[in-house]
């Protein structure tokens, strides 16, 4: 996990037990459907100022198949709890993008825009739809590019060592929460880096901020910090 020269997520052996992951993000469909069965109320489409104008690039949510955005890390994590999955940690959502052979993007150790939806070579105006670029080695997609992705962990600089570590689910408290994997309004290579994290508090609402969900023994550990 990590790469050399980042000191906020430094090369180290992190072990993790078996898990699942979902191959996709949660679209909008999904998150429909969740909506529709807890009697909640969708988010705002997505609208917002980005440089050349004001982006309005899923109006009344009608591309079902493009990933949802503009959820709170508290939804999504509502959302995982209704589906019986919970958000990722920072570390299986790691894994998930690179494998174990320590590769800097999903696909290998060389950026490439054509294997994500980005904004490196072409101006991007939203999201794309989910399940068409940015496959890791297990068959993740969007694991760069499209979104950033909300995980499990809050941040805290002092919390990252070197040291070798078994399933770590991040502080138990904090005021912000990291995401991963870049999103459609990149456009340094950078941000798609397996191993890049930014971090935003729970209640920030993200036109390029989404999520996927994730389980196994001990994810549901986690809920109980």
């Amino acid at each position: 996990m990590g790469d050399d020269g980042r000191p906020d997520n430094p090369r180290r052996i992190v072990t993790l037990s078996g898990y699942w992951i979902y191959k996709n993000l949660v679209t909008v469909g999904m998150y429909k459907q969740y909506c529709s069965a807890q009697g909640v109320k969708m988010p705002q489409p997505p609208g917002g100022f980005w440089q050349l104008g004001v982006v309005n690039f899923n109006p009344r949510w009608s591309k079902e198949d493009h990933p949802i955005v503009n959820v709170t890390w508290n939804y999504a994590q509502e959302y995982c709890k209704w589906a019986g999955v919970i958000l990722p940690t920072e570390a299986q959502w790691e894994k998930a993008a690179r494998g174990t052979d320590g590769r800097k993007f999903p696909w290998g150790n060389k950026f490439d825009a054509r294997n994500l939806w980005c904004s490196v070579k072409q101006r991007r105006d939203g999201t794309a739809p989910v399940g068409e670029r940015g496959i890791s080695p297990y068959g993740c997609n969007d694991m760069a590019g499209n979104v950033w992705q909300w995980c499990l962990d809050w941040y805290d600089a002092e919390y990252i060592t070197s040291e070798p570590c078994s399933n770590p689910t991040g502080p138990v408290a904090g005021q912000t929460r990291f995401l991963r994997g870049g999103s459609w309004i990149g456009s340094d290579p950078d941000n798609f880096s397996a191993a890049r994290r930014i971090y935003d508090r729970p209640l920030s609402k993200l036109d390029f901020g989404g999520f996927r969900g994730a389980s196994g023994v001990n994810i549901f550990a986690a809920i109980l910090q």
